[in-house]
């Protein structure tokens, strides 16, 4: 990722896929509130469809991660 991907990528960046970890909405709010996470502005489409991408092709993806974002892939709502 380069900066201008998104507004808080200052310098180039990449994504830890072996470090992928699934939150529910209320750890996520959890984590804000007590300072563990801070929110940032969204990610467009074609961002997410390189970390997407690069999750699947990545041999460092732990496989339940690979095959959500292979499901996730085909779900026609998240087509870019």
């Amino acid at each position: 990722m380069d900066s201008g991907d998104c507004t808080f990528i200052q310098h180039p960046s990449y994504v830890v896929y072996d470090k992928l970890r699934f939150f529910d909405m209320h750890q996520l709010e959890e984590m804000i509130s007590n300072g563990i996470a801070i929110k940032k502005d969204h990610l467009s489409d074609a961002v997410i469809e390189r970390i997407r991408n690069g999750a699947i092709a990545s041999k460092m993806t732990h496989n339940n991660f690979r095959k959500y974002f292979i499901k996730d892939s085909k779900n026609p709502e998240n087509a870019s």
